[in-house]
């Protein structure tokens, strides 16, 4: 059985994921957005057409080695993957 870890991330102003529907954007290896909110706001399970903006949250599983490059990604801290 895989090992996965949980995670909460917040987008921050300057990610390459603001304006981009979460059906678009590819994490690192097997993980998954399963959920989104947006500030102020309850997380819920995101439509596909749900698209980022700064501010938000979003809940997320990924293998343990990739948590970090994966929220570097999604703050805007680093190149696209």
């Amino acid at each position: 059985t895989e090992e996965l870890s949980v995670a909460t991330v917040e987008i921050r102003e300057g990610s390459s994921v603001i304006g981009r529907r979460v059906v678009d954007v590819d994490l690192p290896g097997d993980a998954r957005i399963y959920a989104h909110g947006r500030e102020n706001e309850p997380m819920t399970i995101p439509l596909p057409q749900t698209a980022f903006e700064a501010g938000d949250s979003v809940a997320l599983m990924a293998a343990p080695d990739d948590l970090s490059d994966i929220r570097e990604f999604l703050r805007g801290e680093a190149a696209a993957v």
